[in-house]
């Protein structure tokens, strides 16, 4: 009500508000979109991909597809999540795959390995994927994003790299990750 009436506290409260992005990192659906989403990042450039790849596991290429950008307002929460419907019908039923390299008993190369993304990759794999688009599209963008289960499915040592990322001050001035977690590894000084 006090925003209704033109008071500078609450109208920044209100704007500060609108402009989170707020992810439930169990729900289905988000996360469904979100590897949607990440997979027109991944046809954009190779900022995803390379994070996947350094994330250790062991994919060694995307199968990219060409995407056809749809025309968008780009500021503003409302139009990350008018993008990411949009782009969840966009790539609703394409496959991509991924590429892995096999290993003897000696630990030499033999052959590669071609997997379906979303058939053959783990939770964990499939889940760090969803979330680093919406990651990334908020340091993009100079968002707060706001993730409840950010450790659900995900190794220690992928949230430390993630963390990090966002508190690059070279990489990202602006954008701020708030999120809930039960892993206590997070919480040290040299985060």
């Amino acid at each position: 009500a006090a925003a209704n009436f033109n008071d500078p506290t609450a109208k920044a409260i209100v704007g500060f508000l609108e402009e989170l992005l707020v992810i439930d990192a169990n729900d289905q659906s988000w996360l469904d979109a979100g590897r949607r989403y990440s997979s027109y990042l991944l046809a954009q450039n190779d900022k995803l991909g390379d994070l996947m790849k350094s994330a250790d596991f062991g994919i060694q290429s995307f199968e990219r597809r060409a995407a056809v950008t749809p025309s968008y307002p780009d500021t503003g929460v409302g139009s990350v999540l008018a993008s990411v419907a949009k782009f969840a019908e966009l790539f609703k039923g394409k496959k991509m795959e991924t590429t892995r390299q096999v290993y003897n008993e000696l630990n030499l190369p033999v052959e590669k390995v071609k997997f379906y993304f979303d058939e053959d990759e783990s939770a964990g794999t499939l889940r760090t994927f969803a979330l680093l688009g919406f990651i990334l599209e908020s340091i993009d963008m100079g968002h707060t994003l706001v993730i409840d289960e950010l450790d659900s499915s995900l190794h220690t040592h992928l949230l430390q790299k993630i963390v990090r990322l966002v508190q690059n001050i070279q990489s990202n001035p602006r954008a701020q990750l708030i999120f809930t977690t039960h892993d206590t590894n997070l919480i040290n000084g040299d985060l």
